[in-house]
């Protein structure tokens, strides 16, 4: 048995000398691959389970609102630390890396399904890609201040707090958003550098699933706010047939049929004409929008606005896109796509309370952050789930849904079953398996 042990660990420091012999020659891709394989060495079968049945009980303990390992192993008075040494002895690629990958096969089941379809059903469906940025507040004592970690402004608090602003790019298929790949922005780098950087990652991998089925890759729609409009991401877009939807600033100048005005003029004009729309059309139900071909000064490109007012809304809503045929309807459907990934944001800083449990440093952030990615689809689908199967609980969403779980100890049994034995980590179990026994 020694000998066997003794056998592996020679192995496995000789591939080590060798992936660092890789990296000194500058052959970094040979040298990253024979790295990954010797951390999925290390971890054997039993070990595996181990990390299956802590990651189990943190996603079902989420249903019930418990947060973190801590207060799952303080709420069945277990003293023991088994779970949180497995926990903390994983390493952050490892991790991530296969957080990453339960993501990618978690969102490849859904859009495999869609690459076959015909384009008026891939419009339906709202094959969207969102990017959008958010600060995630922290306090860590094992950091270096003002690389990836510092002082940024948080919209959530109204003020400049300490910790990171993740760049995070996922797609939205029907109802569910799937965060697909994130990366912590630099205090040196700027938003839209980052943003090419994660969009270009995601596309590759969306081209490699199409090719492995042998179809071309469906229409898609890019959306994004204000912070992420550049002239590089248009033309990485226009590269790739990418359809981007982005925001103006009201203070932007535009050339409609020859003559230059700000955005806020424009404002004006679209309200005179929608007044004179419903003098006309008194009986009309249907909200007036105006679709017009314009140059955009600050961009320095022809693009198609649309003015419009947001479910009957007193403010004047402005967006561009780089399709000139893009049509009205379609244009604002896929805009809207993008409160989708501000409600998982909110989800996983409200609900998941990820600013509220502690970590030492970065890698510890990230390891968190992207198991709360995770979290996110599941509960999602769980949503969605709980909606068509009970339509007394159609209009509430995740939290509401969870209170009444708390409250009702609905299928509390199946987390308690868990926790003490390890019946449920059979191999052909799935985590969706949770929701019917729930």
């Amino acid at each position: 048995m020694h000998d066997k042990k003794y056998r592996n660990e020679q192995k496995y420091r000789k591939s080590f000398k060798k992936a660092l012999s890789l990296y000194c020659d500058g052959q970094l891709e040979q040298s990253s691959v024979l790295l990954n394989e010797l951390i999925n060495r290390r971890i054997d079968d039993r070990t595996r389970n181990k990390i299956k049945k802590v990651l189990l009980l943190l996603l079902l303990g989420e249903l019930y609102g418990i947060n973190t390992l801590q207060n799952l192993l303080d709420s069945y008075k277990i003293s023991s630390n088994n779970y949180q040494k497995i926990w903390s002895k994983l390493s952050c690629n490892y991790l991530v890396g296969l957080m990453n990958e339960w993501l990618w096969k978690l969102f490849s089941t859904e859009f495999e399904k869609r690459l076959s379809q015909s384009a008026s059903t891939h419009s339906r469906q709202k094959l969207t890609l969102v990017l959008d940025g958010s600060i995630f507040k922290q306090w860590l004592q094992n950091e270096e201040f003002g690389k990836y970690f510092g002082k940024y402004y948080s919209g959530q608090y109204g003020c400049a707090v300490y910790g990171f602003n993740v760049i995070l790019c996922g797609m939205v298929i029907g109802e569910v958003f799937y965060p697909l790949h994130f990366r912590l922005r630099k205090k040196t780098e700027k938003d839209a550098e980052v943003a090419l950087q994660v969009l270009s990652k995601v596309y590759q991998k969306l081209s490699k699933i199409a090719r492995s089925k042998d179809q071309p890759l469906p229409t898609l729609y890019f959306s994004v706010d204000s912070g992420f409009r550049s002239k590089a991401l248009l033309n990485y877009c226009d590269a790739n047939k990418l359809i981007y939807i982005g925001v103006p600033e009201v203070t932007h100048k535009v050339c409609v049929k020859g003559k230059w005005q700000k955005i806020g003029h424009l404002k004006e004009e679209f309200k005179q004409k929608e007044a004179a729309h419903y003098s006309q059309n008194s009986n009309s139900d249907e909200p007036y929008t105006w679709r017009v071909r314009a140059t955009l000064n600050c961009l320095n490109r022809a693009v198609t606005l649309l003015l419009f007012r947001l479910n009957g809304s007193r403010k004047v809503s402005v967006i561009f896109s780089n399709d000139f045929n893009i049509k009205a309807m379609t244009l604002r459907r896929h805009w809207f796509e993008r409160t989708k990934i501000e409600l998982l944001f909110r989800l996983i800083k409200h609900n998941f309370k990820i600013q509220q449990s502690t970590v030492r440093n970065r890698l510890g952030f990230m390891k968190k952050l992207s198991f709360a990615f995770v979290k996110s689809v599941y509960a999602q689908y769980f949503t969605q789930i709980v909606k068509k199967t009970d339509p007394k609980l159609k209009r509430l969403g995740f939290e509401g849904i969870r209170k009444q779980l708390i409250f009702h100890q609905i299928g509390r049994h199946t987390l308690d079953n868990l926790m003490m034995h390890d019946d449920l980590l059979h191999n052909d179990f799935k985590i969706t398996d949770l929701f019917t026994v729930i």
